[in-house]
């Protein structure tokens, strides 16, 4: 049993547990539902404050880009009418300076016709006379034009392909000549030479060769360079030179072969930049157009710099003279990974070309992005419009029970 005292009269009395309980229940539901309305009418004191603060924000937006149309507006009309007025005293102007000039050739004919009629025959003979005489002079000077092109094109049609192949060679050179002068090649240790060796029966055109401190060789070339005629009678294939080039590599002791050529100038298999025909059975044999020569030559250095180790062991292999069944097994994992640094070198080259036209369409949609942003604006007043106590409160079921028993409580 439980002991109350009335407030009003003071008189104590027992209850017991039950009626306690429930006595406790209703009092704690009062306090709660007390609760809840403060609870919501906070709520919806929130919604209002922050539909007010955003509903001010976006008209404040609103209203500056309105002004600062109206200014454009104004600057614009105020543009138009300048030049409507401009392009009126322009006509105005041209109409007075035709007007004039009219009047001027009116009293110039007037004053042509009181001649009489052997002035103007003379006048049409002597203008008749002189045209003739131009036209004349005009045909000699394009006979001498056309004539002077004719031999040059002849001159040049007959220069011999030894000549013109040498033109090609002195230019390779001068890329060397030009490299070693400012120190980016090693003259000490590097050797750009025509290949004058003809004891095998063949040659090819100049031989690059490259050692390393230690003296040991990091990289041999061989070169051949071919051109091509303007007026050639029977245009010649760059692969028609791959087995010479293939066999001179050879028997020069050549690690590399490369084909410099302006032969085929319109064929895009070549024009695309370094060709690796290793495909075609010639191992390491590239075929370059002439702007990829020193290119060339430093991807091939950078990769035999970068297996210089391997060389230098394979030195001291033959040195020691090792079992020559390893000696050529490693000889051949060497060449096989310079071979593998070259291709990486080409890889990475096509890769960062790749990269910059991903950067390039990173940015075009960086652009569509903020052109779109205009819409976000409308999106804005669609969504305070569209806000209300129902959408605040999906999604949480025990909001949505107080809200719904507060509308019946007040509907009571």
């Amino acid at each position: 049993m439980n002991q109350i005292q009335c407030p009003n009269c003071n008189e104590s009395f027992n209850i017991d547990d039950v009626k306690y309980a429930e006595i406790q229940r209703q009092v704690r539901s009062h306090e709660f539902d007390q609760e809840i309305a403060q609870r919501v009418q906070l709520l919806n004191a929130e919604k209002e404050t922050a539909i007010q603060l955003t509903s001010e924000s976006i008209k404040n937006d609103y209203l500056i880009q309105l002004s600062q149309k109206n200014q454009e507006l104004t600057e614009l009309q105020a543009r138009i009418k300048g030049f409507v007025t401009e392009k009126a005293l322009a006509v105005s102007e041209a109409t007075t300076l035709i007007t004039a000039e009219k009047e001027r050739l009116a009293s110039q004919l007037a004053s042509t016709a009181v001649l009489n009629y052997n002035e103007l025959e003379t006048l049409k003979s002597n203008h008749a006379l002189r045209i003739s005489e131009i036209e004349r002079s005009n045909e000699a000077q394009l006979r001498a034009m056309k004539e002077e092109i004719d031999r040059h094109k002849d001159l040049k049609a007959k220069l011999n392909v030894k000549l013109i192949g040498e033109s090609l060679e002195n230019h390779c050179q001068l890329e060397i000549d030009t490299l070693m002068s400012i120190g980016a090649l090693p003259a000490n240790l590097v050797s750009f030479s025509k290949d004058t060796d003809k004891s095998e029966g063949s040659q090819g055109d100049f031989i690059y060769r490259e050692i390393n401190s230690e003296g040991t060789e990091i990289i041999s070339i061989m070169f051949e360079m071919k051109n091509e005629t303007d007026n050639a009678q029977k245009p010649k294939k760059n692969e028609s030179f791959f087995q010479k080039l293939h066999t001179d590599r050879e028997q020069k002791k050549c690690e590399y072969a490369v084909l410099v050529t302006t032969l085929e100038p319109d064929n895009d298999f070549y024009n695309g930049g370094i060709v690796d025909v290793s495909w075609k059975n010639y191992p390491k044999m590239y075929v370059i157009r002439p702007q990829f020569f020193i290119p060339m030559i430093t991807i091939l250095r950078n990769a035999a710099m970068n297996a210089a180790q391997y060389k230098n062991e394979i030195a001291k292999m033959k040195a020691q003279e090792l079992d020559i069944t390893d000696f050529e097994n490693k000889l051949g994992k060497y060449k096989d990974k310079i071979s593998g640094l070259s291709d990486k070198a080409k890889v990475k080259f096509n890769a960062a070309i790749s990269e910059i036209d991903k950067i390039i369409l990173k940015l075009n949609d960086v652009k569509e992005k903020l052109l779109d942003s205009e819409g976000f604006l409308g999106d804005a007043y669609k969504q305070v419009d569209e806000m209300s106590i129902k959408k605040l409160t999906r999604g949480n079921p025990t909001l949505t029970r107080m809200f719904k028993e507060l509308g019946q409580a007040s509907d009571s």
